[in-house]
C-alpha cells in the first residue's frame, strides 16, 4: 500500500523456516518495481493445539450407586416377587447393563431381609429374592454369567430400628460390582 505495507497471501500453508522473498509492485501505468532478497522472511507456525482430551470414560459403578439411591429394589413382607414399582426399578439396572460402555461389569445381586423370622427361613427368603431379580434381568437380555445371585438373611440391615418402615428398607436387593 501507500504506505509500504504488505499482505503475503501463500498458496499453500507455510512451515516453519526462513524464506525467500520476490515483491513486485505495479502502479497500473506500466511502471513496476521488483524486489529479491535471500533469507527475508522467518516463518513461526504455532503448533496446532493439541487434541481436547478424551472425555472421561463413563463411570458404570457410580451409575449403578446413583440408580440405587433413585431406584432402590424393595420386597413385601414375606415376598419374593416383585409388585408396584420395583420391577421398574430393576429395569433401570438392565437397562445400565445394557449399555455398550457397561458390558464388562459383572454384579451380584444380594437379596436382604428383615429380621423377622428364623434364620434359615431369612436366608432362603433372601436368596429367593435375589433370584427373582436375577430372572428378570436375564429376561431383559442380560446375560446370566454377568450375575450372581446371594442371600444374606437379616444380617446386614440398611436400618438396624426395629419400626415397620426400617424393616421395609431391609428387605431389599442390592447391586455390588464384583468386576
Amino acid at each position: 500500500d501507500a504506505s509500504g505495507k504488505w499482505t503475503l497471501k501463500p498458496s499453500k500453508p507455510l512451515v516453519n523456516g526462513v524464506y525467500d522473498v520476490s515483491a513486485v509492485e505495479s502502479d497500473g501505468a506500466e511502471k513496476t518495481l521488483s524486489d529479491n532478497t535471500k533469507d527475508e522472511l522467518a516463518v513461526n507456525v504455532a503448533p496446532p493445539p493439541p487434541a481436547p482430551a478424551a472425555d472421561k470414560p463413563y463411570d458404570c459403578v457410580s451409575t449403578i450407586a446413583r440408580i440405587a439411591a433413585v431406584f432402590p429394589v424393595r420386597f413385601e413382607f414375606n415376598k419374593d416377587a416383585l409388585s408396584g414399582p420395583y420391577e421398574g426399578s430393576v429395569n433401570q439396572y438392565a437397562a445400565l447393563l445394557k449399555d455398550a460402555r457397561c458390558l464388562a461389569l459383572k454384579v451380584e445381586v444380594a437379596g436382604h431381609a428383615d429380621f423377622i423370622g428364623s434364620e434359615k427361613y431369612n436366608q432362603g427368603l433372601s436368596e429367593r429374592r435375589a433370584k427373582t431379580v436375577v430372572d428378570v434381568l436375564t429376561k431383559a437380555g442380560i446375560a446370566e454369567a454377568r450375575l450372581t445371585a446371594k442371600g444374606f438373611s437379616k444380617d446386614k440391615p440398611l436400618d438396624p430400628a426395629t419400626t415397620n418402615e426400617a424393616r421395609m428398607k431391609n428387605r431389599r436387593v442390592e447391586f455390588t460390582v464384583t468386576q
